[in-house]
């Protein structure tokens, strides 16, 4: 698993807590877990879901920091989707996006400004200094529904191309969301709550 697919749903983990979500546990594909595709499961208002966790450093807006590669997670912003297809061209086996038996798609667009050795050395610490100390310059999280993006998937068969993964017209746009507020935790111990989140509509 790839460094910030951990970061990524450690920081959903915590969104989801400070939400009232119960149960959360970080499940990352194990089949007795939840299987192939689901990265996190929890329980809300009684019923348990599972999500796909799609973390993507594509969203930096200084092209000082971009141009700087030993920041490996802070690229230039692209208003796409990047969704995976195709698992394995060659025996042609579907990627995620049409196998995950997930309920959502929590699609995290991070820039973190740290390098790589310092968030590998985050990565091993506790909630308190982990969600103080992770440099996250600016975030979005869109919660997408599995079945729409499946939809748009195969309205696009190159998904692989970041390019051809464009959302329709008639999704609705997606007010950025800043969930660094999970990150920052009071003196009570309590995680703060993401302040603003929306749900793309499952559209028919």
């Amino acid at each position: 698993m790839g460094l910030l697919q951990i970061i990524a749903e450690r920081v959903i983990c915590g969104y989801l807590v400070s939400t009232g979500a119960k149960d959360v546990k970080i499940v990352s594909g194990f089949e007795a877990l939840g299987g192939h595709g689901v990265d996190v499961v929890f329980t809300r208002d009684g019923v348990q879901r599972q999500a796909k966790v799609k973390p993507d450093p594509y969203f930096g807006t200084d092209s000082s920091k971009v141009s700087d590669r030993a920041r490996v997670f802070y690229r230039a912003n692209a208003e796409s989707y990047a969704f995976e297809a195709v698992a394995n061209a060659a025996m042609r086996t579907p990627g995620w996006i049409f196998s995950s038996p997930a309920d959502d798609i929590y699609y995290y667009r991070v820039a973190l400004t740290q390098q790589e050795d310092e968030i590998i050395a985050l990565s091993g610490e506790p909630d308190e200094v982990f969600f103080s100390e992770l440099a996250i310059e600016r975030d979005e999280l869109q919660i997408i529904p599995m079945k729409a993006a499946r939809r748009m998937a195969s309205r696009r068969p190159r998904m692989a191309s970041r390019s051809a993964t464009q959302p329709p017209q008639k999704t609705p746009a997606v007010p950025r969301t800043n969930i660094r507020a999970p990150m920052v935790r009071p003196a009570s111990g309590a995680v703060q709550p993401c302040e603003r989140i929306m749900k793309l509509g499952d559209q028919n």
